[in-house]
């Protein structure tokens, strides 16, 4: 259950049409990006929805930005943030790297015990 006053941008959001030339509330915003990070639901690349209201949801095209992505992650781990949603991402970007064969299996256990374990 997800318990929060919204305004009328966001039940317009949710059950129109979306229209790109309109500017939606923060509020909005924020709400349906909540929903969305609950939701788990894979989101369409070309979505104009997503991709103009933002559902923090980012693509990586090359092993190269993963694998920055992950330092970042590390770093944010090792600072305290214990965040489900920083050690998932973290997790998922561990394992897509192992299957790209960017890293071994000993390097994926070794990142598990030393940020997620």
């Amino acid at each position: 259950m997800y318990d929060k006053r919204v305004d009328f941008d966001t039940v317009d959001l949710f059950t129109k049409r979306f229209n790109s030339k309109k500017k939606y509330s923060n509020l909005s915003q924020t709400v349906f990006d909540e929903l969305n990070d609950l939701s788990e639901i894979p989101i369409h690349r070309t979505s104009g929805k997503y991709s103009k209201i933002g559902s923090g949801i980012k693509y990586y095209n090359n092993p190269k930005d993963l694998v920055n992505r992950l330092v970042l992650l590390s770093g944010s781990i090792k600072a305290g943030n214990n965040a489900a949603k920083v050690k998932n991402e973290f997790s998922s970007i561990a394992h897509t790297l192992r299957e790209l064969n960017i890293i071994s299996n000993d390097e994926l256990e070794n990142l598990i015990k030393n940020f997620l374990i």
